[in-house]
């Protein structure tokens, strides 16, 4: 019997050859877009999810008042004052980073790398480090050991075994490599490198600092026993702060600390990503319904003849489930063929690191969307086709009407995905143009954080000033748009009650920064006309925003005194509001301190000869430094980067979009197929009485017209809503317009009278001599 069915099933699908690979196509491109969508969100959701995640904590700082962030870090010295005196910690793992850039030597060859960590033993545990090598243990134990990342063994060794070979780190000679290591789950630690850090009692700074509890031990009681045992510290640091435990696979999605290791995931666009995800998938589904239908319709009068014979309905559903489950298995097929070779693609254009894998969630996932694909596609319009009049199909293949609820839906998802795609546009654009509060010219910042290049920089900013298109040259702490540049200092500022103090975001500038940078100084002076840079434990000069201002109350902010991190400085100006963070964050207190000697350099330069005056700023970093590459950014490319979660919404949302698009534009020409086989005889007559072919156009496509305006009537209130929702995570936001409403409309309309114009040109234009001779 089931030999007999797959035969059958196989004379049909050639009969009716278009549709079928129609069909086969938009279920495979629906199907593997919702897999890469459900394999990025199972990625995302599998952040820090080691074997003892649960009991793993970071010890974070934290303000006793409510008005500023925690800090990821936390003192150094903690780990051996307190973890072996408290016996509900079985081990903890300090981390800490190189500087961005750090020379890395094999030999002759040198390389540059960004994530190199130092950290003890404990950290291969907590990571669950697949560590290989010829030795179960002792891979970090102990001064100058290594283990290195696969791709980066191979990037530096090739094919050969790099166990038991010597490196130099950062001009440092003698580290040597203990084992390879490959990452289990994704973290937001994400090392290249890891070198041994052994803590000793001289050692001080800050630290990202882990601690695993011993099983069946509540985390609160650590962290009141912690900051009991704090009250040390207080001569060190400012009494105004506590220690807080933050599970560890918590840190990616809901941390908001300060200095974070690495960007946060944003558990918003797994939500969005997800019900995307879903909507395609729906959208295929209805698409396969209507095209299956189309198809089977053609063979009601089979259906009855079958059930004249004496056929059981239960016959007929596995007939005809047998068809439209070979297509689904074929579509299943090749949609896995299409996301495994895509996966590369999305990886190297998103910046992910996606690929399949066995996961409970994914097969769970892969399951879910073959059940759903296979059963409701098929069983849908056979239980449709066996349940219709025996004597009305018989006598006619027509059914009484079209699905019409199903192409309502998917124009409403295809509606709801094209307006979020226009606001995410207009947003970005709204971003990346909006005045920031510096000058017009192109800022370029350079990294010079090694202490060899800081002692340089004034030789740098004499050479620099050589070329003609460079207006300004300055040194500074950091780069506005990059918050970990930035330090948040404890501050009391004059006014304040003795034991008041707030978190104040600072920078630091030589005598230069504000023509650098170009900011409007309003009261007072910058540093150009005489600062003081602390020295010999006077008063520092500092400059503050109007924010700042405001914040502290004073109505006259010059001569006032503000503390910050216990020195003691003074204002000398005031300079207007800028933005020195991404734009989804509203201008806050600042301060700029006077000081020489930063860790980067600041060239402003005309905005119209900018390729020649890089290269000039590259030849002259090179005649100083030729062993060492420029790290150079321009400004506006370090608030870009503020915005690539914002951007790869924006790519996902084109295609996704697209994909949506093309499977409702197919699924409507198996409705207007759906209409015409229903109509075809209507239109005979109609033609025969002298309808004229716009007339007979309109009479086929008013259904689908009146469809399409329903669907954006209904699609557009939820898009309003959504996109409120997206914009008010941002302090500066568009107001969604009417156009972007309308260009959906649009568009849809458009999409949709390419799928009705031939099709219901064809049925318009047939001889009615061939329509109503017979049926």
């Amino acid at each position: 019997m089931l030999r007999n069915y797959i035969q059958i099933s196989f004379r049909s699908l050639r009969k009716d050859g278009l549709l079928s690979i129609i069909n086969l196509s938009s279920l495979a491109i629906g199907i593997s877009a919702s897999l890469i969508i459900f394999i990025y969100v199972s990625n995302e959701l599998s952040y820090d999810k080691f074997s003892t995640a649960n009991r793993t904590y970071r010890l974070e700082l934290r303000q006793k008042s409510d008005q500023s962030p925690k800090w990821a870090i936390s003192p150094l010295d903690w780990t051996y004052k307190y973890a072996g005196r408290i016996s509900g910690i079985q081990d903890f793992a300090h981390v800490d980073t190189y500087r961005g850039n750090t020379s890395v030597r094999i030999g002759d060859q040198e390389f540059f790398e960004d994530n190199i960590f130092r950290s003890n033993e404990t950290i291969i545990e907590l990571l669950d480090l697949e560590v290989g090598g010829p030795l179960s243990d002792g891979k970090l134990s102990g001064p100058k050991k290594v283990i290195l990342s696969q791709s980066h063994a191979v990037k530096y060794f090739g094919s050969a075994d790099p166990l038991g070979e010597f490196i130099n780190i950062d001009g440092e000679d003698g580290f040597v490599v203990t084992g390879v290591f490959k990452m289990t789950k994704p973290s937001h630690i994400k090392p290249d490198m890891i070198v041994s850090k052994q803590i000793v009692k001289e050692d001080v700074g800050w630290f990202y600092n882990y601690i695993r509890l011993v099983p069946g031990t509540q985390p609160a009681a650590i962290e009141v026993q912690i900051n009991e045992m704090a009250s040390e510290l207080q001569e060190t640091f400012f009494n105004d702060t506590e220690y807080a435990l933050i599970p560890m696979d918590e840190v990616y999605f809901h941390s908001k600390s300060k200095y974070q290791l690495s960007a946060g995931g944003d558990l918003t666009s797994v939500y969005v990503f997800s019900t995307i995800g879903f909507m395609i998938l729906i959208v295929t589904l209805i698409n396969s319904i209507n095209l299956t239908s189309a198809t089977l319709l053609r063979r009601s009068q089979e259906a009855a003849m079958r059930k004249v014979l004496g056929s059981a309905k239960r016959q007929l559903i596995c007939r005809f489930l047998s068809e439209t489950g070979m297509i689904t298995l074929a579509a299943y097929l090749l949609a896995f063929i299409i996301a495994y070779n895509l996966l590369p693609v999305v990886n190297q254009t998103l910046g992910l690191d996606l690929s399949f894998n066995t996961s409970g969630f994914m097969v769970l996932m892969i399951a879910l969307i073959f059940a759903v694909a296979g059963v409701i596609a098929s069983i849908f319009p056979a239980l449709r086709l066996t349940k219709q009049n025996l004597v009305t199909a018989v006598k006619s293949n027509k059914t009484k009407r079209a699905v019409s609820p199903l192409i309502l839906f998917q124009f409403v998802i295809s509606t709801v995905l094209i307006v979020g795609t226009f606001l995410v546009k207009d947003q970005l654009k709204f971003l990346r143009n909006r005045d920031l509060g510096y000058g017009t010219d192109r800022i370029l910042f350079i990294n010079a954080l090694a202490p060899n290049l800081m002692s340089k920089s004034s030789e740098y900013v004499k050479r620099f000033e050589q070329h003609p298109s460079v207006l300004y040259t300055a040194t500074s702490m950091g780069a506005p748009g990059d918050p970990a540049m930035m330090g948040n200092q404890n501050a009391w500022a004059e006014g304040m009650a003795a034991d008041e103090n707030i978190f104040l975001p600072l920078y630091s500038g030589d005598e230069y920064f504000v023509e650098t940078m170009g900011l409007t100084v309003v009261a007072g002076k910058g540093f150009s006309e005489g600062a003081n840079d602390g020295a010999n434990g006077t008063s520092r000069s500092v400059l503050i925003n109007e924010a700042a201002v405001r914040q502290f109350g004073w109505e006259d902010a010059l001569g006032k005194r503000v503390k910050i991190s216990g020195n003691d400085h003074t204002v000398i100006g005031v300079v207007s509001d800028f933005h020195f963070l991404s734009l989804q964050n509203s201008v806050g207190p600042l301060a700029i301190s006077y000081g020489q000697n930063q860790y980067m350099m600041a060239i402003r330069m005309r905005a119209d000869n900018v390729p020649a005056t890089m290269k000039f700023v590259e030849e002259q970093w090179e005649a100083i430094e030729p062993n060492k590459p420029m790290d150079a950014f321009f400004l506006t490319e370090n608030f870009d980067r503020q915005y690539a979660h914002e951007d790869r919404l924006d790519l996902i949302l084109n295609v996704l979009t697209g994909i949506a698009l093309v499977i409702s534009a197919i699924g409507t020409l198996a409705m207007v197929m759906l209409m015409a086989e229903q109509r075809i005889k209507e239109i005979g007559i109609r033609k025969v009485l002298g309808a004229s072919m716009p007339a007979l156009l309109l009479t086929l496509n008013r259904q689908m017209i009146g469809v399409l305006l329903l669907a954006n009537l209904i699609a557009w209130p939820v898009s309003y809503y959504l996109a409120q929702e997206w914009l008010n995570t941002f302090a500066y936001a568009i107001e969604p317009g009417f156009g972007a409403f309308v260009m959906a409309a649009v568009i849809t309309l458009m999409v949709c009278a390419a799928s009705l114009g031939y099709h219901s040109l064809r049925v318009a234009r047939a001889n009615p001599v061939d329509t109503l001779k017979c049926e």
